[in-house]
C-alpha cells in the first residue's frame, strides 16, 4: 500500500499488525449461527446522552468503548480474544459498526452490533480485508474499505450485508469513507493524483469531485451535521493537524497547532464541537474542541492508545 501520510499510515499499520498479533490469543469459541460471532457479552450500563465511541488497547488488545462527551462514564463494550477496532456509532445511537478478525475466518471483516455489545454480526463475509465502516444516516446502508480487488476501494452494502458494491472503482488507494448527513454523498481520500486528497462522490460513485489540491496529505474527512462544513486531516504544515473547510472545498482553515499528531475528527450532533485523536501529551488519547478550534480538552488518559472517536446521541 502506498503511503498517504507517514504518521497516519504508521498508525493504520500499527492497528493492522495489532489485529494480526491477536491470532495467538484466539480461543476455540464457535459461531452462534451462520454469522453471529461468539464473544463475551459484557452487558454494560450504556451511557446516555451525547456519547463518543472509540477504540482502546488499554487491556492489551483493541476493544470498543463508549464515553460521555464530558469525559465521564467510560464503558467497555466488547471483550473478545480478537482485534476489535474502528468503531462507528450510528447517528441515532442505536448501533455500532466495527472491524474484527474473529473466528471463523480470522481476517478483518465488517461487523454490526447493538450499543451494549450484543448481537455482533459479520456483514461482509469476504476473504479479503474489509475495514473502516460507517452506517448511513438512515441506518439502511454501510460504506467501508475493502482490498478484495487488489487495492483499497470504497464499497457500499445494505445493512444486512447484501449488495456489496465497489463505488470508487479506481486503481489507486481509496480510504476513510464517510456519509453526508442526508445520505446522498460519500466523502473519502485517495492517492489517485499521487498524494492524498479529499474527494466527494454520489452514494453510487457518480459525480466525483476533488475538494483539496496540494502536494501534502489531506484526508480522514468528516461531515458536519448540517453538511455545510467538513473537518479533515492535513500535514501541509509539517505534521498532521485538524482542518475545516466548506463543503465545496473553500475556506480551508487549521484548527489545531501542536507538535503532536492529530487525526480522526468527528463532529458532535449539534455541530458545535469536534472530537479527535492526539498524541500531544505523549500518548494517543481522545480530545474535544469547539468547532473554531478553541477550548481543546483531553477526555481520555491512560497507558493504552485511545483513538478513532465517533460522536453520537444515545437517547436518555
Amino acid at each position: 500500500m502506498r503511503d498517504l501520510s507517514i504518521s497516519v499510515s504508521i498508525l493504520c499499520l500499527f492497528l493492522f499488525l495489532m489485529s494480526c498479533s491477536n491470532d495467538s490469543l484466539l480461543s476455540s469459541e464457535v459461531m452462534q449461527g451462520p454469522n453471529v460471532a461468539s464473544a463475551k457479552v459484557l452487558n454494560p450500563v450504556v451511557p446516555e446522552g451525547q456519547v463518543i465511541s472509540f477504540v482502546s488497547d488499554r487491556t492489551g488488545r483493541f476493544e470498543v468503548y463508549l464515553i460521555k462527551s464530558n469525559g465521564t462514564q467510560e464503558t467497555q463494550i466488547t471483550e473478545a480474544p480478537f482485534y476489535n477496532g474502528w468503531p462507528k456509532l450510528s447517528s441515532d445511537g442505536q448501533l455500532i459498526t466495527f472491524t474484527s478478525d474473529r473466528a471463523p475466518d480470522f481476517n478483518q471483516e465488517i461487523y454490526l452490533m447493538n450499543t451494549d455489545g450484543s448481537g455482533a454480526t459479520n456483514l461482509s463475509n469476504n476473504g479479503a480485508g474489509d475495514r473502516f465502516s460507517e452506517l448511513s444516516p438512515d441506518n439502511s446502508q454501510i460504506v467501508f474499505i475493502s482490498d478484495r480487488d487488489g487495492n483499497n476501494e470504497i464499497y457500499r452494502m445494505n445493512i444486512n450485508g447484501t449488495a456489496q458494491t465497489n463505488i470508487s472503482n479506481n486503481p489507486a488507494n481509496d480510504q476513510f469513507p464517510s456519509w453526508s448527513p442526508d445520505g446522498s454523498k460519500v466523502i473519502f481520500d485517495s492517492d489517485r493524483d499521487g498524494d492524498g486528497e479529499v474527494y466527494v462522490m454520489d452514494a453510487n460513485g457518480a459525480n466525483l469531485t476533488k475538494l483539496t489540491d496540494n502536494s501534502s496529505y489531506d484526508g480522514n474527512a468528516s461531515w458536519s451535521p448540517k453538511g455545510n462544513r467538513i473537518a479533515f486531516v492535513s500535514n501541509r504544515d509539517g505534521n498532521n493537524e485538524i482542518y475545516v473547510m466548506n463543503a465545496d472545498g473553500s475556506g480551508q482553515t487549521r484548527l489545531t497547532n501542536t507538535p503532536g499528531v492529530e487525526f480522526y475528527p468527528s463532529w458532535s450532533p449539534s455541530g458545535n464541537r469536534i472530537a479527535f485523536t492526539s498524541d500531544r501529551a505523549g500518548n494517543f488519547d481522545i480530545y474535544v474542541m469547539k468547532r473554531d478550534g478553541k477550548a481543546q480538552i483531553q477526555l481520555t488518559s491512560g497507558p493504552g492508545w485511545d483513538t478513532d472517536p465517533k460522536w453520537g446521541q444515545i437517547k436518555d
